[in-house]
């Protein structure tokens, strides 16, 4: 059964047999199979549906839901296709390709739904009860600060990173932002030593974003990553910026300290935006993926061409080889045939000339010779062993 489906496809065959059943076709259990059905949001017949419905009773389909933002509308059972795809053989790029994907709703329905799904979300300023990633990230600098409490020559490696006012700003901003979009259903991720590395899983796009200062730009994140990290000023102005490795808009968006607004009043307008940026990411590799895929049949249309051409051009080649083979094969017949006929003509000459008397050769030798010069043209001779019909490389020949 394939394994790559739609989720209307998935959501016929669960509804069409039991799910044990369904489920031994995919090569998993049944369990596997509705945790699937779940994560897409694919309902499943209730407890009880088949026998209700083989015992004629009336029972109730549940329709499937829209997809969910930020979520793909394939499933794949094992390998992923949408880096795996690559069409195998003729057959396959002879079949039609799918129609380009369309997406509903609209990116402004999507930018309704998202600030609806935050509308009621809180984004608290206390640390008093942080998130568990940040929870995670004050320990740890609490350890360092103890560590420099205890040791009379402690190193600037071992410093605490979230003592400075930028830096204690920046950690209560993202605990907020953590928290609140916690709540939405997405979930959080950063590194856990200075949380420069910064990202929002929405459904199964991956949203990255950086929360430093305006003076940082991108060569110095990249440096700090690997090398010395410069503290930021005390008074340094924040900007909060999106971006992706899979997108090549070129439109990510920002917010920054300004006069009149700071980025603790911007909580519900940046997780609302995260949550447009993962659907638009989920699009933008949709279309991509689309894009490739109408590209790549291309060239394996022309690869299969230039391979017939060169296949075409290799069996030409290779029947003159094998007519030039044969014609050489007939001359080297006939040079042979001319030197049987010499041969023979040979030994009339000799004998004739031993019954003249002109050579004096007993008749035992003369006859032990002519035997042996007999032998010799007859092995030259392709006409009377038959050889003649017999050609180089026969099984060659188409």
């Amino acid at each position: 059964m394939n394994k790559n489906l739609s989720r209307a496809e998935l959501y016929d065959l669960v509804w069409s047999e039991p799910m044990h059943k369904l489920a031994r076709k995919f090569k998993m259990s049944d369990r596997g199979l509705a945790k699937a059905c779940g994560k897409y949001d694919i309902p499943v017949p209730p407890r009880g549906y088949w026998n209700k419905k083989q015992a004629g009773h009336k029972v109730v389909k549940r329709a499937l839901p829209r997809r969910a933002l930020g979520m793909s509308d394939r499933i794949s059972f094992g390998h992923g296709w949408h880096y795996g795809y690559r069409a195998s053989n003729d057959e396959d790029i002879d079949m039609p390709l799918p129609p380009a994907p369309e997406f509903e709703p609209s990116m402004e329905e999507v930018r309704r739904e998202a600030e609806k799904i935050v509308a009621k979300a809180s984004f608290p300023k206390s640390m008093s009860s942080p998130h568990r990633l940040i929870g995670t990230l004050l320990a740890e600098d609490e350890k360092r600060r103890e560590k420099c409490r205890t040791t009379p020559y402690a190193s600037l490696w071992d410093q605490p990173y979230f003592n400075s006012p930028f830096e204690k700003r920046r950690l209560r901003i993202l605990n907020a932002l953590f928290i609140g979009i916690s709540k939405c259903g997405m979930k959080p991720e950063c590194d856990r030593k200075r949380a420069r590395s910064t990202l929002i899983v929405v459904g199964e796009q991956t949203v990255f974003f950086t929360l430093d200062s305006v003076n940082v730009g991108k060569d110095q994140h990249e440096h700090e990553e690997r090398y010395s990290f410069k503290a930021r000023g005390d008074k340094d102005r924040m900007v909060l910026r999106l971006g992706n490795y899979y997108t090549k808009r070129g439109d990510a968006k920002s917010w920054e300290d300004t006069e009149d607004r700071k980025i603790e009043d911007c909580f519900k307008e940046i997780a609302a935006e995260i949550i447009v940026a993962a659907e638009q990411y989920y699009r933008d590799r949709e279309l991509e993926l689309y894009e490739w895929r109408v590209q790549r049949r291309e060239e394996m249309i022309e690869e299969r061409k230039q391979r017939l051409i060169e296949e075409e051009r290799s069996r030409k080649e290779r029947l003159k080889k094998l007519e030039q083979d044969r014609v050489d094969h007939l001359l080297g017949q006939a040079q042979a045939y001319r030197q049987a006929c010499d041969i023979r003509a040979f030994i009339e000459t000799v004998n004739a000339a031993c019954k003249g008397g002109d050579l004096s050769v007993s008749d035992n030798d003369l006859r032990d010779w002519t035997a042996w010069a007999n032998d010799q043209a007859d092995s030259l001779d392709p006409v009377s062993s038959g050889r003649f019909t017999m050609r180089p490389n026969a099984e060659e020949e188409e």
